[in-house]
């Protein structure tokens, strides 16, 4: 209704946790279908967030998503989810001038189970690259402090974490369109 008249030729970025519930999908598809006929292109928060962080050297990539609510580790490995695991607390729930523990240690409990699962394959690579830090968490230095030297390894920030899965949607979104408004070449299909 905010959007005032439908349009038919809208193309809707719709983004996610990577672990999103039932519930999370349904509200979703709740939304899409108030909005109306549209090309929707659905993507999970992790790949939001590196498509942000730009192009990597397509190696392994651990994004760590602190937000309000949720708390995000995702494994990519050539840009599919390998691994991810969800904790459902968040800044949200510290109190103000609170230490970051129970962030950090729901971070710190979910790579640790992920090496578990891969004691030596992709987690590996992606720590040695540095985990790339995504959602309000990451603006805290306290956070971003406590698990870099927790995990031993320097982790690396997104400009403007808070922003950066929707800056990342947006980028796909861009980059779609750019691809179906090229002209096909001659002998190929778009």
């Amino acid at each position: 209704r905010a959007l005032g008249e439908r349009r038919e030729d809208a193309v809707i970025v719709l983004s996610h946790p990577v672990l999103a519930g039932p519930g999370h999908r349904a509200a979703a598809r709740d939304l899409l279908h108030a909005l109306g006929p549209s090309d929707v292109i659905v993507l999970d928060s992790a790949r939001a967030a590196a498509a942000c962080a730009g192009p990597g050297d397509g190696g392994p990539l651990l994004v760590l998503d602190i937000g309000a609510e949720l708390t995000e580790a995702t494994l990519l490995v050539d840009g599919l989810v390998r691994d991810a695991r969800l904790a459902e607390t968040g800044l949200s729930d510290l109190d103000p001038g609170e230490p970051p523990t129970a962030a950090v240690r729901a971070v710190l409990d979910m790579v640790m189970a992920m090496w578990r699962q891969d004691p030596h394959g992709a987690l590996l690579g992606a720590l040695r690259r540095g985990p790339l830090l995504a959602g309000g968490g990451a603006l805290r230095p306290d956070v971003t402090n406590r698990i870099a030297v927790r995990l031993g390894v320097p982790v690396r920030r997104t400009d403007d974490p808070a922003t950066t899965v929707v800056r990342g949607a947006g980028l796909v979104l861009s980059s779609v369109l750019r691809h179906a408004a090229a002209p096909a070449l001659p002998g190929r299909p778009r």
